[in-house]
């Protein structure tokens, strides 16, 4: 089994926190962003764009 790196490489949206990486810290992000505990940042914080932040994290591939 290999673990993902969660590196996304270049600018994308899924990089909630813009510090060049996709990783669990912006999935805590987007998560609190869904639940309006922080400002929404995205055009649309949602269950499926808190879904789109894990699915980076887990494949390296943004789909938002």
């Amino acid at each position: 089994l290999v673990a993902p790196t969660g590196a996304v490489s270049g600018s994308n949206s899924c990089d909630v926190n813009g510090d060049g990486a996709v990783n669990v810290l912006d999935v805590q992000i987007a998560s609190d962003q869904a639940q309006g505990k922080v400002v929404c940042k995205a055009s649309s914080c949602n269950q499926a764009y808190v879904q789109a932040i894990v699915n980076a994290v887990l494949t390296g591939k943004c789909t938002l």
